[in-house]
């Protein structure tokens, strides 16, 4: 709820089984657990993860981020 509240007005862009829009607080447990299952992957443009890199908080302080950038 609070999602909408204070994010900027950004476009989404839907295709056939395909929605690009801004990540929302509630998104966590599914970014939380591709990010899990994509750390091999995501290792040699990320090698160093800190310990609560998949927490909660940190996924909060992401979306901060990306809503200043929106703004931006």
């Amino acid at each position: 709820m609070l999602d909408g509240l204070f994010s900027p007005a950004v476009p989404t862009m839907q295709g056939q089984g395909v929605l690009l829009r801004m990540p929302r607080g509630a998104d966590y447990e599914s970014w939380r657990r591709l990010r899990h299952r994509s750390r091999d992957f995501l290792t040699p443009w990320e090698p160093s993860w800190t310990t609560d890199e998949l927490s909660r908080k940190a996924y909060r302080i992401r979306l901060m981020r990306y809503r200043q950038d929106a703004r931006e």
